[in-house]
């Protein structure tokens, strides 16, 4: 048996092997179809795409043999990608190079071999698309040119591979940049926000009090942009996940129209909710998610309509394992043309300029809206009549719910959080005066430290119930602190909130991955931490 010897080109090939992150992936219907076509047309049981790799070739498609892999010291296409056309083997068995061959002498039996080289660019040959048969065998021409030929769409395959990797790598990073962007843009956003929250409550006269609600009205205006182009860069590269948990629907609606009623009170519209026939209680899907496209339907109607009012229709009717749910969001808006609806879930898309001009927005809402319906496995549809309004229908299957945890009631009831030891570690001179005022507001002592190592240092002298956690503090950073903690003093540690700008899924896991507890996204305010606040007390009673 003689060895086939690396080609001149050896260094360079594996490299373009490698970048194209193919060995090793999952089987795919597409070279599936390709090779068991080139076995027909050959009139052969075996056809591989066959890629070389450093010590062994690897099959992307496999038809007509188990093994996904065997020695490059054994292989054919070793010797097939040293040429340009095809490579033919009548009779292995009478053939020098390969007579005492394994894969000849012992299973998979290979008497009859033919394989053209797969060359992406460059003289860069991977691998081939070989045939293979147990007996003695010569292709004919049109054989051959029929390899040649869907040799060419597999090769269309791997470049249509590489730009997708491309496209994804670029994609996440922009979504890595914006992610920085909003973790920079919100951390002196919660200065302000946080010290406009403060002021409101001093003693104001009235037109001082007007212009602080239209800062803080506009800061709110601005982290909305900021979390709708964070979403749907999310969703772009498939970073968004659903989790599913029981959970209230008439009571989810409600209190997503609940979010509206002053905005709707201040442009003297109805804001109504109808629970129909059918509509199911309990449902088992992602609240967070239904949620958020709610409140973008909601928002755009309150933007859009002047007169009359927005209404929130709901019904259902069991499926197989569950129910289908129909939510009709229908405002007395001024409609849509037809010609303008087509445009309406494209990303950064407005019906016209003037439009975008005068009531402002990114032009997302919809297009995420769209794209978690789908992930949702649902659908969303637009009806509409200029001069008359717009109604939005989302349909959307949810698992059967067994039950729902009791939720406590009283919901706006006086919390006591005076005998719990707070630290608080924030490398921010404002940040710091915010959270503490804050706290304080609520009736809590506070501990302050400025960097993740005096937080350790403050844990191991003093025994906390809550630590709100900076994640990104000069020296030892949240993360490490929490782990420090946890690890040094077990199940004694303190419950870690993890407070910071960063707002993604990714950063919630690394918080979680760190130990973190629980997670609060700047900017805070009073009522995110009263709301906190009320679950932990509740839980700590439960246990």
């Amino acid at each position: 048996m003689k060895k086939a010897p690396l080609p001149e080109n050896e260094e360079p090939r594996i490299k373009l092997l490698q970048d194209l992150r193919i060995l090793d992936s999952e089987l795919e219907k597409t070279y599936d179809d390709i090779t068991k076509l080139a076995a027909r047309i050959c009139g052969v049981p075996i056809c591989l795409v066959s890629l070389v790799d450093e010590d062994r070739q690897w099959f992307k498609s496999h038809h007509g043999l188990e093994a996904r892999e065997t020695p490059r010291d054994f292989a054919f296409c070793a010797h097939a990608i040293l040429g340009d056309e095809v490579f033919e083997v009548p009779d292995a068995r009478k053939d020098e190079r390969f007579s005492d061959n394994p894969l000849v002498t012992d299973n998979p039996n290979v008497i009859f071999y033919a394989g053209y080289p797969l060359e992406m660019e460059n003289d860069l040959k991977l691998g081939t698309l070989c045939v293979i048969d147990h007996q003695p065998k010569v292709l004919t021409e049109d054989q051959r040119d029929a390899l040649k030929s869907l040799s060419s769409q597999v090769i269309t395959l791997f470049k249509l591979r590489r730009s997708n990797y491309r496209l994804q790598t670029a994609l996440e990073n922009k979504a890595n940049m914006l992610s920085t962007m909003s973790h920079e843009i919100r951390t002196p956003l919660n200065g302000v926000l946080g010290m406009t929250e403060l002021l409101l409550d001093t003693e104001l006269e009235p037109r001082q009090k007007e212009m602080l609600e239209t800062v803080r009205d506009c800061g709110h205006g601005l982290i909305t942009i900021l979390n709708d182009i964070l979403d749907f860069s999310k969703l772009e590269i498939g970073k968004v996940e659903l989790h599913a948990e029981a959970f209230d629907l008439p009571k989810t609606i409600q209190n997503s129209l609940y979010l509206f009623e002053s905005n709707a009170a201040s442009k003297g519209l109805s804001l109504e909710y109808k629970s129909l026939d059918g509509t199911p209680e309990l449902v088992m899907g992602d609240e967070y998610r239904l949620r958020q496209v709610l409140q973008n339907l909601i928002s755009n109607a309150l933007k859009f309509t002047e007169q009359g009012g927005v209404t929130v229709e709901s019904t259902g009717r069991k499926v197989e394992d569950g129910c289908e749910v129909t939510i009709k969001v229908a405002d007395t808006g001024m409609g849509i043309a037809k010609d303008a609806q087509v445009k309406l879930f494209q990303s950064f898309s407005q019906t016209d300029a003037s439009i975008a001009r005068k009531y402002g927005g990114t032009g997302l809402g919809l297009a995420i809206s769209k794209n978690l319906v789908e992930l949702m496995r649902g659908r969303i549809e637009v009806s509409s009549e200029l001069g008359k309004g717009t109604t939005f229908t989302i349909v959307i299957p949810f698992e059967k719910a067994d039950g729902l945890a009791e939720t406590t009631e009283g919901e706006q009831e006086e919390i006591d959080v005076s005998d719990l030891a707070i630290l608080v570690a924030e490398d921010n001179g404002v940040n710091q005066v915010i959270a503490k005022s804050m706290l304080e507001a609520l009736g809590a002592t506070i501990d302050l430290v400025e960097d993740g190592q005096h937080a350790v240092e403050a844990a191991r002298t003093k025994s906390y119930d809550l630590v709100f956690m900076d994640c990104h503090m000069p020296g030892m950073d949240g993360y490490a602190a929490t782990r420090t903690i946890k690890d040094d003093l077990g199940n004694n540690a303190p419950y870690v909130v993890a407070l910071t700008a960063s707002s993604t899924e990714d950063d919630q896991k690394r918080c979680r991955d760190a130990g973190m507890d629980d997670f609060m996204s700047k900017p805070i305010s009073k009522k995110n931490l009263r709301a906190f606040f009320r679950k932990f007390l509740n839980s700590k009673q439960a246990a």
